[in-house]
């Protein structure tokens, strides 16, 4: 493949090097990595948002106030206007 993607029209192929792939990883050693992840990922997005508040509050604000606001939208398209409205409770019955 290096030959092959070399820009030297006259590269010699190289010989290929040795590679074993690493043994599977055990069902328990896929759930702990499964947990690890979903504890630990949110919590980084978390102290991320809280470093992004301190940082630049008014920015922080406004970026919230949009996504909340694309995230109500997005919804109101899922479920569509007359049942948004219902569940909010804005229709009188």
């Amino acid at each position: 493949m290096a030959v092959l993607l070399d820009r030297d029209p006259h590269a010699e192929a190289r010989a290929a090097t040795a590679w074993t792939p690493q043994a599977e990883p055990s069902p328990a050693k896929l759930a702990t990595s499964a947990l690890d992840d979903m504890f630990r990922v949110p919590l980084e997005e978390v102290r991320q948002g809280l470093v992004r508040a301190v940082r630049a509050p008014l920015r922080f604000t406004r970026q919230s106030i949009t996504e909340l606001y694309g995230l109500a939208r997005a919804g109101e398209k899922v479920i569509g206007p007359d049942r948004a409205a219902s569940a909010l409770g804005l229709v009188a019955g």
